[in-house]
């Protein structure tokens, strides 16, 4: 019966798998996965000497890419996820001041690119000494019906070309970035770290962790947090919670957050703690959901002195329709 499938069956096959991996492809093709693997092993067959090669070019980028170690866990099926990581920001004076972004879910329909280029001008004549950017860079591309709809650039390359041209034609200064859970999207669907991808090359975009990073400025560290869990009926609560779950010598002079595209500042166990808002607008699935979207960026300006962080001065600003 194997043998009966044509090569064009085949062919579609393949690049079905390649693109959405066996269970993808299966429900595409409104088969068991199992038989997608079959059919996957005919291809193989058939097509030896060119699967051979492409698998040698493979295996050159994977290992110019990553680490014994790391492979070693790839061919153990151990997804590669990078960990929070810390860099330092070099800085003299005792009052920095830098701008904060955060959900700009790039290629969405929801999320308007002039928002940022204003983000940016405005940074710009505030004199910002870098800028923070606390997840979802990328909208992503999940499996929810119609989310592709949803998407002003659809796939992985589409959204990171898109994002490499504004973060590149916009603005020079550092920009320390996290990847959220729609970046994620690309990771638990092929292994593809969007975020430290777009990173890569550019000398002011620094991927400083996943989920989570730190900065430090002579000591001073900024944390940089994303998460997956939801919002609340009080915007203060996950803060809060956030904050309870570092332990004392983990806890940072200063906690940005992104995610629920919430704006809010608090003080909390002597972190002081900002809720970053968003780019993006409220979507249809956030409507559903009652949740709305505090659309907009921070400026903020932070007295530095030899026992931490002596006052802040956080400044949100809003886009109004």
């Amino acid at each position: 019966m194997v043998n009966r499938l044509t090569d064009k069956h085949l062919n579609n096959v393949k690049k079905l798998v390649d693109d959405y991996g066996y269970l993808g492809a299966a429900k595409r093709l409104k088969i068991k996965k199992e038989t997608v693997r079959r059919h996957m092993r005919e291809h193989r067959r058939r097509n030896g000497s060119s699967e051979e090669k492409i698998n040698e070019n493979l295996f050159r980028q994977l290992s110019e890419r990553y680490s014994e170690p790391e492979l070693r866990r790839m061919a153990n099926g151990s997804l590669i996820v990078p960990q929070h990581d810390s860099i330092e920001h070099s800085f003299e004076g005792n009052e920095i001041c830098f701008g904060s972004l955060s959900d700009t879910h790039l290629g969405s329909i929801y999320t308007d690119p002039d928002m940022l280029y204003y983000a940016f001008d405005e940074f710009a004549n505030h004199g910002v000494d870098f800028i923070t950017h606390s997840g979802d860079v990328h909208e992503g591309l999940s499996h929810r019906p119609g989310h592709m709809y949803e998407c002003t650039h659809l796939g992985y390359s589409a959204q990171l070309d898109h994002s490499r041209a504004i973060f590149s034609q916009w603005t020079d200064s550092d920009i320390y970035m996290v990847d959220g859970n729609h970046d994620r999207w690309y990771i638990k669907s092929n292994g593809a770290l969007i975020v430290d991808e777009l990173c890569r090359g550019q000398k002011n975009l620094h991927f400083i962790g996943h989920d989570e990073g730190n900065i430090n400025i002579n000591g001073i560290i900024i944390k940089l947090w994303h998460g997956e869990d939801g919002s609340s009926y009080a915007f203060s609560y996950r803060i809060q919670k956030i904050v309870e779950s570092l332990t004392g010598g983990e806890k940072p002079n200063l906690l940005i957050c992104g995610h629920t595209h919430k704006s809010l500042y608090m003080f909390d166990r002597h972190i002081h703690c900002i809720s970053a808002g968003a780019i993006q607008k409220q979507s249809k699935w956030m409507r559903s959901k009652r949740a709305a979207s505090h659309t907009g960026f921070y400026i903020t300006r932070m007295g530095i002195s030899d026992t931490g962080v002596s006052w802040i001065e956080p400044r949100f600003f809003p886009f109004y329709r």
